[in-house]
């Protein structure tokens, strides 16, 4: 039942410490190691799979790119 995409989701908390942990260069296995140890949670029992963890990235990084030339126009009036 917890493998049912209806019943996945990255709460904000977790996806707020994910791209964190991403940020600073950990793996996705790694981050989902992290996370584990910090609740104190069973291996393999979170709310997610890496998977969803892709798709936030996927999702993140779709957002910045629409951002980024009107980033740099702004950044060359600067200038």
């Amino acid at each position: 039942m917890r493998f049912l995409p209806a019943k996945r989701s990255i709460t904000s908390e977790y996806e707020s410490r994910i791209l964190l942990y991403k940020e600073a260069g950990l793996s996705k296995r790694q981050i989902v190691r992290v996370i584990e140890l910090e609740n104190n949670i069973q291996l393999g029992t979170l709310p997610f799979l890496d998977r969803d963890m892709h798709n936030l990235f996927a999702k993140v990084k779709k957002k910045l790119a629409a951002s980024d030339v009107k980033d740099l126009l702004d950044y060359m009036k600067l200038e």
